[in-house]
This record gives C-alpha cells, structure tokens and sequence, in this order.
C-alpha cells in the first residue's frame, strides 16, 4: 500500500509535465486538514515593474477633449462640430417615437406656470423675454405682477418708460424691457391687438431673436418651428453625441437644423416645453438622471457612458474686480440721483452718483476729488460703509461716502429727489439696495 502510495505521487513528481506536476502541487495545498487554513497565508509579493504600470494606467481617469481655441488651427472656434464614435446619427433616423415619448413625458410632469395656463400669444411673449438668462423661480412673481399691471399689448404700448422699467426692477438685462416695450409699440403702431402668428414680422420686432420668435409661434399657434436655449441644446446635444462646446457658433447651427428633423406637426408647442423641461428636470448639467430620462433609448451620450461630459464646457472668463466711490448726498431731505446715459446697459435708470477708482487709489480722496467734478461745495465726506455686488464675472465694490449740502445746490445732470418719490423711480438692485440702507439708518 505505501509503495503504490508513492508511486503514485512521484508519477506526478518527477515523470510527468510540469503542467502535472503544477496541478499536483495545487491539489496539494487544497486539501483541507484539521484546524488548519486551505490556503496558508503566504508573504506579500511586491508588485512588479509591470503590475505597477497597469495599476498606474488603470487609476488614471480618462482624459477630457481639449476645448476648441484660437490657437489650434485644428480646433479653431469655426472647426466643424466633434462628435463621439460612430456619431452624430441622422437627424431623419428619429422616428416620431422620440417626440412622442417626449410629449407624453412631459404631460404627465409639467409644472404648473402661469404663463401655461392657456395659449396667450402676448403672456407667452412677456414670459419668454423674462425668461433670458433668469431662473423660473425669479421671473413667477415678475411675471404675475408685470401681468396685472400690464394685461394686454395696448396697455403696454401705452405705458410710461419708467413705469415699465420700475415693474423690470430686479430681473436685470435691462436691455429686454426696453426692447420688450419698443416691440409693444411697433406692433400697436402696426394695427396689431395682440401678438400676430407672423414669423417675418415677428422677427423683425426689436429684442425678438430666433429663440423667442419661434417659442412664441409654436406653443400660442402651434407651428412646427424649432427652439434652442441652454436646456434644450443640452437636451440635444447629448442625444447626438455632440463632444464639443454647444455654444460655438458651428455646434449651435447644426443643432438648430437637427432641432428641425425632430420637431412634431402637432404638439409642436408641447414638444418645445418637453425638451426644456427635460434639460431643467432630467438631462441637468451636472449629474443626469439617465435611468429616468424619456429620451434613454435614443440618447448616444448615455448608451456610451459619457453624459456627465457632454457637451464640453467653455473655460469660465475670469473675476475681475471693480472698485467704485459713491457720493449719498442730501440736501434739506432730499438725495442727489443722476438717470444713467443712454447706450449702456443701465439706460434710462437713477443711481447715486459714482466714479470708478483703482486698487492703489485711497476711497476718500477720490470721493473728494468726485465731488469737485460736480462742483458740489460745503459738503463734509464721511464713509457710510461699503456695499458689494456682481454683474456676470464682475465683483463690484462701492465705498458710500455721505455728506449734506447746502439747500438748493444745483448739480449739473443730477436731480434732486425726495424720499417719497424713490419707490417710484426705476433703480438698479444695487443702488436700490442702498438707498434701502439709508433710509432705515434714518
């Protein structure tokens, strides 16, 4: 018995292969005895030359695209639009499925905003032009306020500037509102009771882009027009593998004629909202919620794991900081204002008057100097705090400086107003905001 015994295992030792002999040594150590491990534990290798290379490669993440920039000529800003592998899909292979399971989405998920309670050609142009570049939060109560105030084009067109400007307060792009009012005008001017489902005419309306003009005629009149703003173009672009900045110029047009493959004859109007919807609610810039997206089966991006990168993000411009000095001045109750020049953004509006000054510049001295430039005499400067706001990449920074001057002092482009009548003159927020200061402070 012992001599069959070791015969048997010095065949695997030291006639057969060293395959044999491998798989006998694993048998081997498998074999389980009592109180002891299968696998005895054995001294940590140190990993190898090679081992360390594929743990490198595999711990680095994936490198980014490079973004189009002026000084690759390969990726110039007017460089056709990148897409990923084996994309973009032609616009025409969406079958009306997609847009149907859009709309059916959307219908079942929409948010209740005033201005989707009905099909009012003139609510739905109002909304839209509050809606550039501000959140729905902001512009809901805007928009029912501005609404009772302003129900109908004819009330509009007839309205005072100020007046409208005053009820624009605290949106910002003061530019739209004047626009707004302009077009309101124009098309009063024109006959018009309302606004007319007339693509050329509505184009050439001031302040009435591309976006807006067919917004308008597709959810008040149902034309099959297409939209793309930043929701939608992310919507889409993310559908066809667009790997590349959206909002170059190249990328936006082509999504705009892809955007008018996909638009339904009917549903025209819900189809738009579904897609913005989706960009708002689902396809979100940062982490999508593609388990949950309508448009999943038909989306490039998702189904090869790169929606969380597409598009590709234009580098943001840099802060840049401004300082400022600003005089509150007050003459027998009244504050000195001056109405900003027209041609900038802040046409039209009352701020306290202020003068830019440079980091090595003392805040006091150049308030002082600014006063002589109104050639306002008498008044005794003190500080009366600072107050910060931004304006896109700008960090702004006013240094208030009060005084009190002599009753009657005429001041050359200002106006002296009374504190009853500051709530009915049209400011910017931040100037608002100090006046706000001054008045509690009494």
């Amino acid at each position: 018995m012992a001599k069959g015994s070791a015969a048997r295992w010095n065949f695997g030792l030291e006639t057969g292969s060293a395959w044999d002999r491998s798989c006998l040594r694993f048998r081997w150590r498998s074999r389980r005895r009592p109180g002891r491990l299968s696998n005895p534990p054995t001294r940590k290798r140190r990993p190898c030359c090679s081992m360390m290379g594929t743990l490198k490669r595999l711990a680095k993440p994936p490198a980014i695209p490079r973004l189009p920039n002026d000084s690759d000529p390969l990726m110039s800003p007017q460089s056709p639009p990148r897409f990923l592998p084996g994309c973009p899909p032609d616009p025409a292979t969406l079958t009306d499925a997609f847009s149907h399971a859009l709309v059916a989405w959307f219908r079942a998920v929409a948010r209740d905003f005033p201005w989707r309670r009905g099909k009012d050609a003139y609510a739905i142009w109002i909304s839209e032009v509050m809606l550039q570049q501000t959140t729905t939060t902001t512009v809901i109560p805007y928009f029912e306020r501005f609404m009772r105030e302003y129900p109908n084009l004819h009330s509009l067109a007839s309205a005072n500037e100020e007046a409208v400007l005053r009820m624009w307060e605290g949106l910002g792009y003061y530019r739209r509102c004047r626009a707004l009012l302009a077009a309101a005008r124009q098309l009063v001017g024109l006959g018009h009771g309302n606004v007319p489902d007339d693509p050329e005419l509505l184009g050439s309306l001031p302040g009435m882009g591309e976006y807006t003009r067919n917004a308008v005629l597709s959810q008040a009149f149902g034309r099959a027009v297409p939209i793309i703003e930043a929701n939608s173009r992310r919507v889409l672009a993310r559908v066809f593998g667009l790997e590349d900045d959206a909002s170059r110029p190249p990328c936006s047009r082509w999504l705009w004629d892809a955007a008018a493959h996909l638009v339904p004859a009917e549903d025209s109007g819900a189809y738009n909202q579904a897609l913005m919807e989706l960009g708002s609610l689902v396809c979100t810039p940062a982490k999508p919620s593609c388990l949950v997206c309508p448009a999943r089966r038909w989306c490039r991006a998702a189904g090869a794991g790169a929606a969380d990168r597409i598009p590709l993000k234009a580098p943001r411009p840099a802060i840049t900081k401004v300082s400022s000095v600003g005089l509150a001045l007050r003459s027998g109750g009244a504050w000195l204002l001056r109405q900003c020049p027209p041609g900038g953004r802040r046409e039209g509006l009352w701020e306290f008057p202020h003068h830019p000054i440079g980091e090595d510049e003392s805040p006091l001295e150049k308030a002082r100097d600014f006063l002589a430039e109104l050639a306002c005499q008498g008044a005794d400067l003190r500080p009366a705090g600072r107050h910060d706001h931004s304006v896109t990449r700008y960090r702004v920074s006013i240094h208030l400086f009060a005084g009190e001057l002599d009753p009657m002092t005429r001041v050359s482009s200002c106006r002296w107003v009374a504190p009853d009548d500051m709530e009915a003159l049209p400011m910017s927020a931040p100037h608002r905001r100090i006046w706000k200061h001054l008045r509690d402070k009494g």
